[in-house]
């Protein structure tokens, strides 16, 4: 760096802006803090001025980034590195999961901080920022350029709308261009070294753990890069690649722990849909929503009022483009040749392409996806930094064209600014269908007026400026500096203020999840056991420990996805089954019900209930067995149908709806269905229209009155209908007790709590039941064991035996009995960890790093010397 002030100043609004766009936040007034938005119990507070979410529009901006991230900062400050997270689920990898970004040091340490979400955040903008600013001065551009490109890349639309995982790697894109430009010109110049910063983008890359973002990114520095290279002579080029290499080899040694972890894990973990998304693409208004960034309001506008079709379209983007940045680089075109003259061209070619990747183009996806892993990447939202960082270098050669330019080009200028307003115009008629969605929510039209006009409006503006004013560099930085920050600052508006936290509850929690975990419906979100300290067995994580994720699944809950996202339900005819309308779902009678799966977790390490205030878990869905694929349809020429169905057999049993699979003739009967339900003398009966009733599907009666069970009798039942015209049929099976024909009719019904579960905790915001016949964290037949932690006790015991520890077996553990240091055992079922133990006394110990550990210590030992020696070897970086 030189002296000169016209460089200091520039560096140091770079580093303060962010800080500055976030000061709402870090003075308490607005938060954007995601644990005050999903982080309950007891969560509750005002949006401010705009509802939506402050930054985020994916909620692992709270689950894995701040909960997660939290805990591994942590342990870093306690002086361990976070292999291992034994608070969610029953225990899980950290490290190996990758997208927490555990091992990203020094970022990761912000997370231990109040407002730690914001600090890493403003943290990786000033840091991508200074190295945008850095490539533009290895480019050669000029100053307003530079700062243009440093700022742009600061307030990017990734940074505006993802506060988690896919940011991480932002500050790497700028930085792995400047190390290829940087490499060239050390080359150029016969100067020694130059990769230094290959080296540190590469490992960067990897260690902010979110490889999708990370590939993408990748793949379009390499493109960049590329084209430098054949910028040099060709006596050159065998230099630089090398160079370049050798420097990539180095970040590939110093990012070991991170990539080899995860790779690792993959062979025991389950990955989800991530297993090919080579047919998705954006949906009708996505297009649209980049153009003008709040058509559709704030992030996650919508969602609170329910709108999920509109929820849906914004976990389909990844950041925003905007008309104003967009016309800005498009300008790039109507200057006369340059030196980067190929460059535009290359970018050009990159941004048409990959947009109709993202489209949905066939042919072209089909070619895209011949790259290695990209259908393994949701491409159509983590391209989306690649095209801020391809159009502001755009725009940046466009501010830098127009400082030496003395004359432009009017006419390419109206044809280049009337091809993006056509395509702007385009995007929203083929928005329609979602901006029919969003008109009913609160100042629906005010925003997509508001957005429409910003965007059309910056749009002309420039186009203006272009061709008619003096330093049109100036006044066009300005203009697109001017614009990212506004827009990077709407969905600040939505902080909350008076949020609060149920502290109490939460520490209540922490001391009795010591030995125990806690199972938690509607109030302690996946993963937010690990940012409180509370052993919890809710989680989304992928990958997820495959024995972990499909046993839960089978014994909990099987209508879920086992990868990835658990906030459980108790059994698959638990007590919201009443909202789903599939046949299938009840024609298997082998489920787990509320009582089967709540003894399951009592035996796998759960000891506590935790449920918000108005929600009943103790509800199931009771079925008939009927014998699936012999179904006929009872069309009522008949008569009523009637029957008998075994009565429930919980204490204070009493049933409050009633499901039957009803036909209705593709939509064309009418009328209502009756049902009658009685237990001994006590009868009670509901109604309903079949009008708008989809064909062949399961509809629930709710009874005028919840019927109570008074015996062990069978309860009869009757059903009727009253359709005039086209009345709707009934679906009846072969009942597998009796061999008698009748609907299948699960009944929606509510008991008391076992006699096993005791209320131990309430409050205003929060439920805690106690689970007492819940299995020990340590057991051991024929021992006595006193417990020191959840890693260290000791045993004596009158014969040999086994010790039970229930935390998830999982390569890596190993346990120390007695000096004798050996591989963890597992369970028969493959969940839990076993250890031998001989007879007499046993001092025990556990511990975990992961597999091939010794080789990850070699390779970053051999990243770190080999850095080391680039960088006191090297000259130091000029900003000249």
């Amino acid at each position: 760096m030189n002296s000169s002030p016209r460089i200091y100043l520039p560096i140091l609004c770079l580093v303060l802006l962010p800080f500055i766009a976030h000061l709402p936040d870090l003075l308490g007034l607005l938060i954007e803090d995601p644990a005050y938005r999903t982080a309950g119990p007891g969560v509750r507070g005002i949006s401010w001025l705009l509802f939506g979410t402050p930054g985020w529009v994916d909620p692992n901006a709270g689950a894995t980034t701040e909960a997660l991230g939290h805990e591994a900062a942590l342990q870093w400050l306690s002086g361990h590195i976070p292999w291992w997270n034994t608070y969610t689920g029953l225990g899980m990898p950290l490290a190996a999961e990758m997208q927490n970004s555990a091992l990203f040091l020094p970022f990761i340490l912000l997370l231990a901080l109040p407002h730690g979400v914001i600090l890493i955040k403003a943290a990786l903008q000033v840091l991508t920022g200074l190295c945008a600013f850095g490539l533009g001065k290895s480019m050669k551009l000029s100053l307003p350029a530079c700062i243009f490109m440093g700022i742009l890349c600061e307030f990017s639309g990734t940074f505006a709308w993802f506060g988690h995982g896919p940011i991480m790697p932002l500050p790497f894109l700028p930085l792995l261009v400047w190390g290829g430009f940087n490499v060239a010109n050390a080359v150029e110049n016969k100067k020694r070294g130059g990769w230094l910063l290959v080296t540190l983008a590469i490992a960067g890359s990897i260690l902010a753990g979110f490889p999708e973002t990370a590939y993408m990114n990748g793949l379009l520095a390499l493109a960049i890069i590329t084209w430098r290279v054949f910028q040099s002579p060709r006596f050159y080029r065998k230099a630089i690649i090398f160079r370049i290499f050798y420097g990539g080899i180095l970040g590939l040694c110093l990012s070991a722990p991170a990539w080899l972890s995860f790779a690792l894990s993959l062979p025991v973990s389950l990955v989800g849909m991530n297993a090919d998304f080579g047919n998705a693409h954006f949906l009708s208004g996505s297009t649209a929503l980049h153009f003008f960034p709040y058509l559709f309001g704030p992030p996650l506008f919508g969602a609170e009022q329910g709108s999920m079709d509109l929820v849906e379209l914004w976990w389909h983007t990844g950041g925003y483009i905007d008309l104003g940045l967009l016309t800005l680089a498009a300008l790039a075109f109507t200057i006369p040749s340059t030196s980067y003259s190929s460059l535009r061209y290359l970018l050009g070619a990159w941004l048409v392409f990959t947009a109709m990747k993202a489209e949905g183009v066939h042919f072209v996806s089909k070619i895209i996806d011949l790259i290695p892993l990209i259908r393994q990447t949701m491409f159509f939202v983590y391209a989306s930094p690649g095209w801020w960082f391809a159009l502001t270098l755009l725009a940046a050669i466009t501010i830098d064209s127009y400082s030496h330019m003395k004359t432009s080009k009017k006419s390419s200028i109206f044809l280049m600014g009337g091809i993006i307003f056509s395509a702007a115009f385009l995007s929203l008629l083929y928005a329609r269908h979602a901006l029919t969605l969003q008109q009913h929510l609160p100042h629906a039209n005010l925003l997509n007026y508001a957005s429409t006009l910003w965007g059309f409006s910056i749009l002309f503006l420039i186009v203006f400026v272009a061709i008619s004013t003096k330093k049109k560099d100036v006044f066009l930085s300005s203009i697109g500096i001017t614009n990212a920050v506004l827009l990077f600052c709407v969905p600040l508006l939505c902080g909350s203020r008076n949020a609060k936290i149920d502290y109490p509850a939460l520490d209540w929690l922490k001391r009795e999840t010591a030995f125990t975990r806690v199972v938690s419906f509607g109030t302690l979100p996946p993963n937010y056991g690990a940012y409180y300290g509370i052993k919890s067995v809710n989680y989304t994580y992928l990958p997820v420990p495959r024995v972990f994720a499909e046993t839960l699944d089978a014994n909990i809950d099987p209508n879920i996805d086992p990868s990835g996202f658990y906030t459980p339900g108790l059994g698959q005819k638990y007590s919201d089954a009443s909202s789903i309308h599939d046949m299938n779902l009840y024609l298997s009678a082998s489920s787990p019900n509320t009582l089967s799966s709540l003894h399951w977790l009592s035996q796998h390490g759960v000891g506590l209930v935790a449920v918000s205030p108005e929600k009943n878990i103790w509800q199931d869905i009771l079925l008939t067995h009927p014998v699936a694929g012999n179904a006929q349809a009872y069309d009522f020429t008949a008569g009523p149908l009637s029957g008998h169905i075994p009565a429930p057999r919980n204490k204070g049993a009493a049933v409050s709806k009633v499901g039957i699979a009803v036909g209705t003739f593709s939509g064309q009967a009418t009328g209502k269905i009756n049902v009658r339900l009685c237990s001994n003398d006590v009868c009670q009966s509901g109604t309903t229209s079949v009008d708008q009733t989809p064909d062949n599907t399961v509809i629930f009666i709710p009874l005028d009155q919840k019927l109570a069970i008074t015996g062990p009798e069978d309860l009869s039942w009757s059903i009727s209908t009253d359709g005039n015209n086209i009345k709707p049929a009934v679906w009846v099976w072969q009942n597998k007790e009796n061999g008698e024909l009748s609907p299948m009719m699960p009944l929606q019904t509510e008991f008391d709590p076992p006699d096993y579960v005791k209320l131990s905790y309430q409050d205003p915001y929060i439920t805690i039941w106690k689970l007492s016949n819940a299995a020990p964290y340590f057991s051991a037949d024929n021992c006595h064991l006193t417990i020191h932690s959840t890693e260290k006790l000791e045993a004596d015991c009158e014969n040999k035996g086994t010790l039970v520890r229930q935390e998830i077996a999982y390569p890596g553990w190993h346990v120390i009995v007695n000096g004798v240091h050996t591989k963890t055992g597992a369970t028969k079922d493959g969940l839990f960890q076993t250890a031998n133990l001989v007879s007499g006394h046993n001092t025990i110990t556990f511990s975990y790093s992961p597999p091939k550990g010794v080789l990850m210590l070699f390779l970053f030992i051999v990243g770190l010397l080999g850095t080391g020696i680039g960088f006191y070897r090297s000259r130091p970086i000029s900003l000249h």
